[in-house]
């Protein structure tokens, strides 16, 4: 009963997120995702059910979706399979949209904290670039200030950098 009215909230979640007017819900999901497996199932079914083509952030969150699913699976097969499919979303959405600061923030995370063996950070000095040329122009305060608590904490920023976001 429990999955059916999940399921059920994740239908009646659709319209919302696709028209791009609930934004914040879906940054609410990601982020709880990231930390909880449960949290994670919820996320990637929510984004499995959404079309997402048009809208390169839409995209960008359905591999994020795939990523993080790649990140609480045990099985190796799947892990590799969720992370090649997450990621060539995220890099289609970055074509689709270059200029975009929460994409190539999402980018900028992945591969900051991808593991060497992958070979998944050669987009860091890009990605941080834009982020940091247009983070000063956020208008969205939820974004900014996740994106300046992330930046504070990377090892991927100098001290130099980090002073941007203070």
């Amino acid at each position: 009963m429990r999955n059916l009215l999940f399921i059920l909230f994740c239908l009646l979640l659709k319209p919302s997120i696709s028209s791009n007017t609930d934004i914040y819900s879906l940054r609410k999901l990601y982020y709880e995702a990231s930390d909880k497996k449960d949290s994670a199932k919820k996320f990637l079914l929510v984004m499995e059910n959404l079309e997402v083509k048009a809208n390169p952030l839409l995209l960008c969150y359905k591999g994020m979706a795939n990523l993080i699913h790649a990140k609480h699976s045990y099985n190796p097969y799947t892990k590799f399979a969720s992370f090649n499919k997450g990621k060539e979303m995220l890099e289609n959405a970055v074509v689709s949209d270059p200029k975009n600061v929460e994409i190539r923030f999402m980018r900028y995370c992945v591969q900051s904290n991808a593991p060497f063996f992958l070979g998944y950070s050669s987009n860091l000095e890009s990605d941080k670039s834009v982020i940091m040329k247009g983070w000063s122009a956020l208008t969205d305060l939820d974004l900014k200030e996740k994106i300046r608590k992330y930046m504070l904490t990377s090892n991927s920023c100098s001290t130099n950098e980090k002073t941007i976001f203070k």
